[in-house]
């Protein structure tokens, strides 16, 4: 008998439950499968779990390779049967054959050495111990498809029949192309209704939106674009919201804005329209006359990629040399409701906006509807407030705070 080995690693682990629904929907029956995750080399992950597998074949498939169409169950005990008929075969490749290859038998053919694509990464049925025998360099797994092979081994092809569709076919792409989802693949979550959330936010091009409110601070706007425009990657939005000025300037910086026809009397009305606009998986706000550290969004993006959380807090210091920074271990000093220094899931914030009506405190009764869950630090300091600015609670908590002439 055989099992399945879907081989993964520990980002992708939101694709496990729609590959196996479709194993369920489109093979009734099969096999017992075998997640395999982690963050090692490819192959050096591979070889490793396939030493846990009893089994002396494994039906050997990606994380991204869902089931289609149902399986060809003929066509795969038919491979089954090769391989124990025939010690020296390794493999039996699903994949209809577009390489050079000789006459086998029925199914069959029989791919000539000295080739690319002799390792193949589509759905195959394995020895186990073959498997593990060309797995013996650490690669990944382009590497390892690209390799010319030529070894004691037989590798076999599928001749034209129809095993395991997994959307590969013409021009169409199956699943996961440069840490994206490709358009098909999306429309068949969708269609199979599979599409989780967890999947959604994963692969959601924009990871971090930022929001800044806009007026009347042309020349502080223009100094914090220089800090972090180079910053920014295909992976961040920069939403400014020009609130009545009707400040064309504006639309020369790397910003999406948006300008509304009259002064809003407030920050609250321009930063609900970046939450209505912002595409990202995580939503961040920073003042027009503020500023950021240069390692600011590298550091926000590295927290996104590596940690899961619904909020997280950084620490901050004043433009201005003779305050102290804030640094922040847990949670903020309890005048410091501030919005800037914290970045939030988009699902922890979900509908709640900014009340319209407050222009004094609106940052501390927002962060009380949504600063739940999951928190998480920064110790560094990310975001530069322009403490200035005479009279607001943090002015007077930064006069308290200075640092000794």
């Amino acid at each position: 008998m055989f099992s399945i080995v879907m081989m993964s690693c520990d980002k992708y682990k939101c694709l496990t439950p729609a590959f196996d629904a479709c194993l369920d929907r489109y093979y009734p029956g099969h096999p017992k499968i075998h997640h395999i995750y982690g963050d090692d080399v490819w192959t050096k992950r591979l070889r490793e779990g396939l030493e846990y597998i009893i089994d002396d074949y494994v039906l050997f498939m990606l994380d991204d390779m869902l089931l289609r169409q149902p399986a060809n169950q003929e066509m795969i005990e038919d491979a089954l049967r090769v391989l124990e008929n025939n010690p020296d075969v390794a493999v039996v490749n699903f994949e209809k054959n577009y390489r050079e290859a000789l006459s086998f038998s029925e199914n069959w053919l029989k791919q000539k050495d000295n080739q690319m694509y002799l390792h193949s990464c589509q759905p195959s049925l394995w020895r186990r111990a073959a498997l593990i025998d060309n797995l013996k360099r650490d690669e990944d797994a382009w590497s390892w498809e690209m390799t010319w092979v030529s070894n004691k081994w037989t590798y076999l092809i599928n001749k034209d029949a129809d095993i395991m569709e997994i959307g590969r076919t013409g021009d169409l792409n199956w699943g996961v192309a440069r840490g994206r989802l490709t358009p098909e693949f999306k429309r068949f979550l969708e269609y199979e209704d599979l599409y989780s959330d967890e999947i959604k936010d994963f692969f959601r091009p924009v990871k971090l939106s930022l929001i800044t409110p806009y007026y009347k601070t042309l020349k502080e706007t223009k100094e914090l674009a220089k800090v972090l425009g180079p910053q920014l990657t295909d992976e961040v939005e920069w939403i400014i919201i020009d609130d009545g000025c009707n400040e064309t300037e504006l639309d020369n910086l790397p910003a999406k804005v948006i300008h509304l026809e009259t002064n809003s009397g407030g920050a609250s009305i321009p930063r609900n329209v970046g939450l209505d606009n912002a595409e990202g998986l995580y939503i961040g706000f920073i003042d027009s006359d503020d500023s950021v550290s240069v390692k600011y969004i590298e550091k926000l993006l590295h927290k996104i990629h590596t940690q899961t959380f619904d909020y997280c807090l950084f620490s901050w210091d004043y433009k201005q040399p003779n305050f102290a920074p804030v640094l922040i271990y847990d949670n903020p000093p309890e005048w410091n409701q501030s919005i800037w220094n914290c970045i939030y899931h988009r699902n922890i914030i979900g509908n709640t906006r900014f009340n319209p009506d407050l222009k004094f405190a609106e940052d501390a009764v927002f962060n009380l509807a949504v600063r739940k869950g999951k928190k998480i630090n920064i110790e560094s300091v990310l975001y530069i407030y322009n403490g200035g600015r005479v009279g607001g609670l943090t002015w007077k908590e930064g006069q308290k705070n200075k640092k000794s002439l």
